[in-house]
C-alpha cells in the first residue's frame, strides 16, 4: 500500500547528535513534507519553544494565532512562544525546515527578551541576522542531512554563554516548587537572594513568561507529552502532569488548546501539539 501523502513525513536531529554548545539551547532540528489537500489546516499548540522556520515549499501559507486576524506567513518565520492556537491553513505540497529552540534561545542568540516574541510571528526580514541568505541556502541544499549541517554551524556561529546560569533557569524554580508549591516564585527569590519583582523581571526576559504563567503552561506541555508517549486515563495523566484533579486539568487544557483533552486525543498527528482541524 501505497503512505498517504496528507501524512507528513518528518525528518529530525536531536540534541544528541548535535554539538554539545547547543545543549539546552536547540530542542531539535526538522524537516517536514506533505501533500496537503486544499482547505486542509492544522493546529499547533504551545509547548514552551520558539521556532525558527524556513518554507521550502512553492505556495504561500496562511495562519491565524488565536482569535487574531488571518495573515500570510513570510518564507522565513521565527514563530514566538504562543500561548493561543495557531491555526494553519495549507493548500498542496509542503516543505518546511525549523530549528526547535527554548525560549532561553532569544536572549542567547538574538539578544532579545524572549517576553517581546510571546504570541508573535516575526519575518526573516524583520529579525535580520543574514536569515535571507540561509533561507536561500537551504533551498539549494540536496537533503535533510545538508540542510540540518548549515542550521547547526549557522546557530553555532550566532551562540553565546552567559559567565554563569541565568538565574530565571527552569531548575531554579521547580525546586522552589518542590519546597514550597503553595509559594514557588517566593521561595525561589528568598533562595537566590533576590526581590520577587527582580526575579519576575528575569522571568519575562530568559523565559517568556512570569514564574506562576510558566509553571502553568509546563502542566499543558508535560500533559501533551505524556498524552503522545502513553494512553493513560485522563484522570492518571492529570495527576502525573501536576494538577488537582481531572476538572482542573480539563479546564486548562481547554483554555490552552480551544478543544477539550479527548478532542485532541482524537484529532491529534504529527509532532506532539500538532493535530488536524
Amino acid at each position: 500500500m501505497r503512505p498517504d501523502p496528507s501524512i507528513p513525513t518528518l525528518n529530525e536531529r536531536g540534541p544528541a547528535s548535535l554539538d554539545p554548545r547547543l545543549h539546552g539551547l536547540v530542542r531539535r532540528i526538522w524537516s517536514v513534507r506533505a501533500d496537503r489537500q486544499p482547505g486542509s489546516r492544522e493546529r499547533i499548540l504551545y509547548n514552551g519553544a520558539v521556532e525558527l522556520i524556513f518554507d521550502l515549499s512553492a505556495n504561500a501559507q496562511r495562519a491565524r494565532i488565536g482569535e487574531g486576524p488571518s495573515l500570510t506567513l513570510p518564507r522565513c518565520v521565527f514563530n514566538g512562544l504562543k500561548l493561543q492556537p495557531l491555526d494553519l491553513d495549507f493548500s498542496g505540497a509542503q516543505h518546511f525546515v525549523g530549528v526547535q529552540l527554548e525560549a532561553s534561545a532569544c536572549q542567547r542568540l538574538f539578544a532579545l527578551p524572549a517576553s517581546t516574541l510571546v504570541n508573535r510571528v516575526l519575518g526573516g526580514e524583520e529579525l535580520g541576522f543574514g536569515l535571507h541568505r540561509l533561507h536561500e541556502r537551504l533551498a539549494e541544499a540536496p537533503g535533510f542531512a545538508h540542510q540540518a549541517a548549515l542550521l547547526e554551524g549557522w546557530l553555532l556561529r550566532r551562540v553565546t554563554r552567559p559567565r554563569h546560569e541565568p538565574r530565571a533557569a527552569p531548575a531554579y524554580l521547580l525546586a522552589a516548587q518542590a519546597r514550597r508549591p503553595e509559594a514557588p516564585t517566593r521561595e525561589a527569590a528568598r533562595q537566590l537572594g533576590l526581590s520577587e519583582r527582580h526575579l519576575r523581571r528575569l522571568w519575562l526576559d530568559w523565559q517568556g513568561l512570569g514564574p506562576e504563567a510558566w509553571l502553568r503552561t509546563r502542566r499543558v506541555t508535560l500533559a501533551l507529552q505524556l498524552m503522545d508517549a502513553q494512553a493513560p486515563k485522563l484522570a492518571d495523566l492529570a495527576q502525573q502532569a501536576g494538577y488537582s484533579d481531572q476538572a482542573h486539568f480539563n479546564r486548562e487544557f481547554r483554555r490552552h488548546a480551544g478543544l477539550s483533552p479527548g478532542e485532541y486525543l482524537r484529532r491529534r498527528q504529527g509532532p506532539v501539539g500538532h493535530l488536524r482541524l
